[in-house]
């Protein structure tokens, strides 16, 4: 799976990986949930939540870019995921964004790096993004995430800043600073579409694989601004180490996404 349609896999992605957030009156009546209706009530740490987690209303951004391919190859935690090659020593990685408005669980911010890949399974091969890190300002996200999904969370200062034409973000952990980052946005070309893909993750030495839906409204653009600053933080000198190429490959804008998130399968040890 190589240019486009590795492009076009992350398209889809873009809305399954969109987060959480605050809640808004009846938000459970729009149409989109409304064929959601077996969830589990389970405790996570001091709270209690529903599982599938619905999420609302979420403004969201997928950076693709190019990265070495070997530095790639070893933050997968198992062989049998395989990264997406997209070039002559160069894989592929995403950087998201998202800021939760309105879900079941609360509103949030949360950032990840991910790492497109293949896992057989069964005979198939399934495509999905391997989440390599995910600070976010959620405490009950991030017990959530770890404790039922496996999610790398950790708690963060995410700080976020828009306008017509960038987003800029600053991200810390106490007084380690991870990274800032700005997209431009100019140059976007109008986008809608469902997405249904999913996101592999590692708990208690197994592969799990997350399927959710989701629905968004966006914008998409090839190529564009981007800066991106590593701080001294351990996750800022990793993103540095993937030696990211100069500009991303694609920049999917998101806005008003809709979408759950599911129990996870066991897909077997890693």
């Amino acid at each position: 799976m190589k240019g486009k349609k590795l492009l076009g896999a992350l398209v889809l992605l873009a809305a399954s990986l969109a987060a959480n957030a605050g809640v808004q009156e009846n938000p459970e009546q729009d149409e989109f949930f409304k064929d959601i209706k077996e969830f589990k009530t389970v405790k996570i740490g001091d709270y209690v939540a529903r599982i599938p987690i619905l999420y609302y209303d979420v403004d969201s951004f997928i950076a693709i870019y190019s990265a070495d391919a070997d530095k790639v190859s070893a933050a997968l935690p198992s062989p049998r995921l395989k990264p997406i090659k997209i070039g002559p020593h160069r894989a592929g990685l995403v950087l998201g964004y998202n800021d939760t408005q309105a879900s079941s669980i609360g509103a949030y911010r949360e950032f990840l790096i991910g790492i497109p890949c293949t896992c057989r399974h069964e005979g198939k091969t399934i495509f999905g993004i391997y989440i390599y890190k995910m600070p976010l300002t959620s405490d009950i996200a991030r017990v959530g995430g770890i404790e039922y999904w496996g999610f790398p969370k950790f708690m963060a200062d995410i700080d976020a800043t828009e306008n017509d034409r960038n987003i800029s973000l600053k991200i810390k952990e106490g007084s380690r600073e991870i990274l800032d980052m700005e997209l431009g946005k100019k140059g976007a070309m109008p986008w809608s579409t469902p997405g249904s893909l999913g996101v592999f993750t590692i708990k208690d030495g197994h592969i799990i694989y997350t399927k959710g839906i989701g629905k968004a409204k966006g914008k998409i653009r090839l190529g564009g601004h981007s800066k991106i600053k590593s701080g001294p933080h351990q996750m800022g000198v990793e993103l540095a180490e993937f030696k990211l190429g100069k500009s991303p490959l694609a920049i999917i804008f998101l806005q008003d996404v809709k979408s759950s998130l599911p129990f996870g399968q066991d897909i077997g040890p890693r």
